[in-house]
């Protein structure tokens, strides 16, 4: 918060609360207050003193949030200034504080300081500290406990009226302009505090989204280092067994050579009989005979030859798993919706699709209408199941981009009728729109029914094998389709 838009807010607020009676203190959050003053109306200000949460003060517009356990600093206000009447809210000099002031005997005052990158809140009583939300510095205080308020910076700086201005607050990302008098094409506010509430409303809703986003990326890298690893040591395994193949070549050529090895015998050298110019370097028990030496070596080759199928199985669900993990990481960054974060974020966590019956509300795929022919594309690995497994019927189209992260699109047809190549083509731009591909201006797309579309059990969330295709060759940037899809309400 900077000077002019303190002074703006805390003129208002005077205007409005000077003279009700403070109700209710309540803490919503950690560093997040709520006052309830009654004015011969409720209204409720909002403090807020985290750096990660945009320090603010301002009124409070719809309905309070549930409060969370009050902290001492929270017991200590109702203790001091709860039901006591506002006597003035007015600013220090022109510098980033607020100061509340109380008509009581003890002429308590609720200093709001917003001069650091965190806001804090000092109780005074008679000047004296009675207590902070957050430690002071030592050069806030005297010797006998009085608050030191910071010096000016600036002299003789009359700030404006708000009468006198058209104040506007635009987000730094342009996405939204907030005006506190009519404008073309732009929200109208009552009040300047109405107005910066939904900017800080907003700007709230930007940081929970990118706090969540980093909460969900953080997830998926710590399962990608695990996958990595296993997948390491999946290698490691097979190259053991790939090698181990070579028993069968020892065994055969001790029996070959049964009546050249020397009794009680601890290595021999022989040449290969599957190859005669290699010489194999034969390790034996030399409490077992050849023969005996020789079947050792055909269990080891059984058991290799076991084990190679199942590792390389192993090794193939740990990459598609990895897969399915990476294309998570494109999906967050074209997210901007709170909720489907959260549902990205329970899919992680608990390893499977959420169920109907989730506390969580279950998205759907993305539905476009293009020449009576519906097409439907799945958001993320789960749907992209449900969509070629359970909304495909075996003879739609499918598509995927080929080669890459993407989702899965069929075209459905009320009539079963055969789809013409435009609302292919549609069909194979929204796969590579939806696809790592998204950029580029040709991406090769995966055509096929949804037949021969299978999944394996055991196969990761969107991860599934296509038995017979064919392919097709688009643009997700060519600007008719772009303007096509900004029409779509998907």
């Amino acid at each position: 918060m900077d000077s002019n838009l303190l002074h703006f807010i805390l003129s208002e607020l005077n205007t409005m609360l000077s003279g009700g009676v403070l109700r209710q203190i309540k803490e919503e959050s950690r560093g997040c207050f709520l006052f309830t003053i009654y004015t011969g109306s409720e209204k409720t200000i909002l403090i807020r003193l985290e750096e990660s949460e945009l320090p603010v003060i301002c009124l409070q517009y719809g309905k309070n949030p549930p409060a969370s356990v009050p902290s001492s600093f929270c017991m200590l206000l109702r203790k001091y200034i709860l039901n006591r009447r506002i006597e003035d809210i007015v600013q220090y000099e022109t510098q980033k504080i607020a100061i509340i002031k109380f008509s009581d005997s003890l002429s308590s005052e609720l200093v709001i300081d917003f001069t650091k990158k965190r806001g804090n809140m000092i109780l005074l009583c008679g000047e004296k500290i009675k207590g902070s939300y957050f430690q002071l510095a030592e050069n806030s205080r005297t010797k006998d406990n009085q608050f030191v308020f910071p010096p000016s910076k600036f002299e003789n700086l009359n700030l404006p009226n708000v009468e006198e201005l058209c104040p506007c607050i635009l987000n730094k990302n342009g996405k939204k302009e907030y005006f506190l008098t009519e404008v073309e094409n732009a929200e109208k506010y009552s009040s300047f505090n109405e107005m910066f509430f939904n900017f800080v409303f907003d700007k709230k809703e930007e940081t929970d989204l990118e706090t969540k986003k980093k909460s969900i990326i953080s997830l998926i890298k710590a399962d990608l280092k695990k996958m990595s690893r296993r997948k390491e040591a999946i290698k490691g395994d097979l190259e053991k067994l790939i090698k181990n193949t070579a028993n069968c070549d020892k065994g055969n050529t001790i029996l070959a050579n049964i009546g050249l090895i020397p009794h009680k015998a601890e290595i021999v050298e022989l040449p290969n009989i599957s190859n005669p110019d290699e010489i194999l370097k034969i390790e034996l028990d030399p409490s077992k005979n050849p023969s005996e030496n020789a079947q050792e070596y055909f269990e080891k080759f059984k058991k290799s030859k076991r084990g190679i199928p199942i590792l390389e199985e192993r090794l193939q669900q740990t990459e598609e798993h990895e897969e399915y993990l990476n294309s998570y990481i494109d999906i967050i960054s074209e997210t901007d919706n709170l909720q489907e974060l959260e549902e990205i974020e329970d899919n992680l966590r608990h390893g499977k699709p959420i169920s109907k019956n989730s506390h969580v509300q279950i998205s759907s795929p993305r539905k476009y209408k293009f020449m009576n022919f519906t097409i439907i594309s799945g958001k993320n690995p789960e749907q992209n199941d449900e969509v070629s497994l359970k909304i495909a019927s075996k003879n739609d189209m499918w598509f995927h981009a080929r080669g890459m992260g993407g989702s899965h699109v069929i075209i459905k047809s009320d009539k079963n009728e055969k789809p013409p190549k435009e609302v292919i083509v549609r069909a194979a731009e929204i796969a590579a729109y939806h696809s790592k591909g998204k950029n580029s201006s040709k991406v090769q797309v995966t055509q096929t029914f949804a037949r021969h579309v299978q999944k394996k059990k055991g196969m990761a969330p969107g991860a599934v094998r296509v038995t017979k295709e064919n392919s097709i060759t688009v643009n997700p940037t060519n600007y008719d389709f772009l303007e096509w899809l900004k029409k779509q309400n998907v």
